[in-house]
């Protein structure tokens, strides 16, 4: 079970490589402290969430910025309130605030009641404006909003969209840096997938 330090021990457990001196563990416990002592549901959540999505998409970010054109980065972390909390900032969640439809029939049974405040529709009128912006031109640059800076490796800046949109440089690092060398997170070679 998840209700204790040492239910979310035994399931991280699973997804570090042999570990014979228990480094990993403890550089795990060390990076999720805060989370762990509050929650360990939630530590466990942002173990999965940061060893299965964020570390392969600040790689893969990285790989396509070596390209020849721009990558702008996101993360969405405007938690829902719907089902008692447990359905959080989970995926596809912030296309309604993307296209600007929070007060569409249903949106509010998955999004909660968080979306019907006015913090939220500011919100939605701010990614709406990134994602018009990136449609017309390729860049989400756009008035009004804090500038969304190109990913580059060195920068690693991600635009996180939570109360506010804010870019966030070096984002996550620490538990990036963690997954990408202790599990071997791999992405295809771009030219694999399409991009030159």
């Amino acid at each position: 079970p998840l209700d204790s330090r040492e239910g979310v021990a035994h399931r991280r457990a699973a997804l570090l490589p042999a570990d014979p001196t228990g480094n990993a563990r403890a550089k795990v416990a060390e990076l999720y402290a805060d989370q762990l002592a509050a929650d360990p549901q939630q530590a466990w959540d942002a173990i999965c969430t940061h060893h299965d999505w964020t570390a392969p998409a600040h790689r893969f970010a990285a790989d396509a910025s070596n390209g020849s054109g721009l990558v702008f980065s996101y993360e969405f972390a405007r938690p829902s309130d719907a089902l008692c909390g447990k359905v959080g900032a989970a995926h596809l969640i912030e296309v309604p605030y993307a296209f600007g439809n929070l007060a569409a029939a249903g949106a509010a049974d998955l999004l909660g009641a968080t979306s019907q405040t006015e913090e939220a529709q500011r919100l939605s009128e701010a990614m709406n404006g990134y994602w018009a912006a990136f449609i017309a031109t390729g860049n989400p640059a756009t008035v009004g909003v804090p500038s969304w800076p190109a990913y580059s490796a060195a920068e690693r800046t991600v635009m996180v969209f939570d109360s506010a949109a804010h870019p966030v440089r070096h984002h996550l690092a620490p538990q990036v840096d963690f997954w990408t060398e202790c599990v071997d997170i791999s992405t295809p070679p771009l030219t694999a997938v399409g991009i030159q």
